[in-house]
């Protein structure tokens, strides 16, 4: 393990928080027997497609990764090392 920070698409979102407009679309969802039980389409015995409207998700900030002040001075500090390095 040993590295700090995530590099995975949704941990942005998840530090941060963000707002996903999803557009409207056309879905097909399947089913089995009289429409109670959704299932996946190869379980299925029908299915159905249908108009989803458009929708906001909105994703509140769940900041997993901070710093405090004795880290944000050794991150100053490594930089500063760095930096004057030849």
């Amino acid at each position: 393990m040993g590295g700090v920070g995530n590099s995975l698409d949704y941990a942005a979102a998840h530090q941060f928080g963000a707002i996903i407009n999803m557009r409207p679309r056309r879905q097909t969802l399947y089913y089995q027997g009289n429409g109670n039980r959704w299932v996946s389409r190869r379980q299925s015995d029908s299915s159905r497609t249908v108009n989803v409207g458009g929708y906001t998700i909105r994703i509140p900030a769940r900041p997993v990764i901070g710093l405090s002040v004795e880290d944000k001075g050794a991150v100053n500090t490594i930089f500063e090392n760095f930096l004057a390095e030849d």
